[in-house]
């Protein structure tokens, strides 16, 4: 079996604009100045990122992979998973929105970093990012009737250039009752007025209730992954 290696980030967009979740993978995902590798064969593909050592997305089935590389998310199909059952597995889910074009409004005062991240501390876990990071363009909210805040979004620019939605919280004694959907709602009308024509998210597969929120509200999922790390066993 032949494997082929890109190195060049340019050539590699290239070779992928046929298959829109892995162009858009990549593009969202690993910024041109990190890309360091898309490794081929008939199997699948494997792109190599820097990030604090070498991170990789493997995608097919038994996508190439180099005997260094240890931090690597497996699409969930991958036959390279039953071989490494000793590692300890997070799963995680890629997601993609083409922002639907939508009145342009005038958009609300954001809320205070020290009123963010006091809603974070309090109905938030495993968050991406977090008041005062460089990443964030804006913070969208939603709130009570009494003005108390319910629910919060982080609008990034990535290192990529591309944006993604992150850190999404809705009040935890509420839960269930639409505010998320209600949330996301106003995210997408300010990713309208802001101009931003694609967004990307992650989301932990074991959060059920986001999961099936990004779903009925048009996100379409790119890959289903199993993150290893080897080095930590």
């Amino acid at each position: 079996m032949s494997t082929r290696s890109i190195t060049d980030y340019s050539a590699a967009l290239d070779f992928l604009k046929n298959d829109w979740k892995s162009s858009t993978l990549i593009r969202f995902w690993i910024p041109k100045e990190k890309f360091v590798e898309l490794l081929i064969d008939e199997s699948g593909v494997s792109i190599c990122r820097e990030d604090n050592g070498k991170f990789v997305f493997a995608l097919g089935k038994r996508a190439p992979l180099r005997l260094e590389w240890s931090k690597i998310s497996f699409e969930r199909s991958s036959s390279w998973l039953k071989e490494l059952t000793k590692y300890e597995k997070n799963e995680w889910e890629a997601y993609s929105l083409h922002v639907p074009s939508e009145p342009r409004l005038e958009l609300t005062e954001e809320p205070k970093d020290e009123e963010i991240a006091d809603f974070l501390k309090e109905h938030g876990r495993d968050l991406s990012v977090s008041p005062g990071n460089p990443e964030i363009v804006r913070w969208s909210s939603i709130r009570s009737d009494s003005g108390e805040l319910e629910g919060v979004a982080a609008i990034c620019k990535w290192q990529s250039g591309e944006h993604v939605v992150a850190s999404v919280v809705t009040d935890s004694a509420r839960r269930n009752k639409g505010l998320g959907k209600h949330l996301m709602k106003v995210v997408s009308k300010e990713l309208a007025t802001l101009g931003i024509k694609q967004v990307c998210l992650g989301v932990t597969s074991s959060n059920l209730g986001a999961v099936k929120l990004y779903q009925n509200i048009g996100y379409e999922k790119l890959f289903d992954f199993t993150f290893i790390n080897k080095t930590s066993s």
